[in-house]
């Protein structure tokens, strides 16, 4: 396959869901998966990281525009200099006569209080790719999201642990030689843990050095790069970004952001907590398992976290009773989507240390026009 600086070769070690404190539509016990079952039919880990927030936001009937008779989203690849990009649309799900009596029942309900429908499914199409590309798609190419019943972990949790997993699928544990770690998905009442590699117990090395010191991304820098290479902005250090755009907690702000998007297009997640405009998310630090609602006013304005409740002592101060004001989607100097996207490659690099690699990793990240069409670097600088 040709290169590709963000091309991860999904070997056979497996991920396992190690813990299930309480069953969901997905995982109802502790079971294994191929690494290819992170993603929808094996999907570019890479690519589903971007796709999965509209994706979300579709699923849970946010708008969008209307092309060709139906509602589309058009995003890219990450992959700098010759990607792929995909259409997010809805697709029928085929229903027994049954299953159309229980949706019926269903949308009636959801009349007066907050009820998950899924009426369609979701399908990512191939609408463009390159000879560049390493998985060799094409166009007319599809994946279906999971909604249960595929051989595959629920998306949610691919987006809350893949940004953990990350460095160590590059550092050999997909090839069963390095390190392995655990991350938990973002369902706030649900907690289930998934372990990349041997299966064991959340706790121990590596995750520890990582939440030890969570959200902490000493040495970490962005810099947007124009069209010929060079650096069109200065480089911004990711604490120091947190600081300027006033994010509580990038990890948080990574987690919510599937969440604020369908908010923001109008969509429907009160079938947890019985709020229509607001969702409940889980921290990806199961040590402190901060719980919060993300919440938009149905006549717009800012999206807010609430904490509600924690287990342990939050390194970034989250405390229950406390609201939090979060960035505009919008934001300056990089938009949340930007953020979202680029969390996972900030992660491999606050790893980099731990992990006994020096500083000379970096990557090239493309941000399509949906994140502000830019390409960011992202490198570690030591003091």
């Amino acid at each position: 396959m040709k290169d590709c600086d963000l091309f991860l070769p999904l070997k056979d070690a497996p991920v396992h869901v190690s813990r299930v404190s309480r069953t969901c539509r997905y995982h109802r016990r502790e079971r294994a998966y191929p690494l290819a079952g992170l993603t929808p039919d094996g999907l570019c880990p890479a690519a589903f990281h971007v796709l999965y927030p509209d994706c979300l936001a579709m699923l849970s009937r946010g708008r969008y525009p209307i092309d060709g008779g139906r509602e589309r989203c058009r995003l890219e690849c990450p992959r700098p200099g010759g990607g792929v990009s995909f259409n997010v649309s809805r697709a029928p799900r085929r229903r027994t006569m049954l299953q159309r009596l229980e949706l019926a029942a269903r949308k009636a309900a959801d009349l007066f209080m907050p009820v998950e429908l899924l009426e369609h499914g979701i399908a990512i199409d191939v609408v463009e790719s390159f000879p560049s590309c390493p998985y060799g798609y094409r166009e007319g190419d599809r994946f279906v999201l999971n909604l249960g019943g595929k051989n595959e972990i629920c998306p949610a949790a691919f987006y809350s642990v893949y940004p953990f997993f990350l460095p160590f699928l590059e550092g050999g544990a997909a090839g069963g030689e390095g390190p392995d770690v655990c991350g938990v998905c973002c369902d706030y009442k649900k907690y289930i843990s998934f372990c990349l590699g041997r299966r064991r117990e959340w706790g121990s090395a590596p995750e520890k050095a990582f939440f030890a010191r969570c959200d902490d991304y000493k040495g970490v820098f962005l810099e947007v790069v124009g069209a010929g290479g060079e650096a069109s902005h200065r480089p911004l250090g990711v604490n120091d970004l947190i600081e300027e755009m006033r994010i509580p907690c990038l990890a948080v702000l990574s987690a919510a952001y599937p969440y604020m998007l369908t908010l923001e297009r109008g969509g429907s997640l009160g079938f947890l907590t019985y709020d229509r405009y607001a969702a409940g998310v889980g921290c990806p630090n199961l040590d402190v398992q901060v719980k919060m609602l993300v919440r938009r006013e149905k006549s717009g304005g800012p999206h807010r976290i609430r904490i509600f409740d924690r287990r342990g002592e939050c390194p970034r101060g989250l405390a229950p009773g406390e609201e939090r004001v979060l960035p505009p989607l919008s934001s300056l100097p990089l938009p949340v989507r930007t953020l979202a996207a680029l969390f996972p490659y900030i992660m491999a690099l606050k790893a980099a240390p731990d992990l006994g690699r020096g500083a000379g990793r970096r990557y090239m990240v493309h941000c399509g026009p949906e994140d502000g069409a830019m390409e960011v670097r992202v490198f570690r600088r030591e003091a």
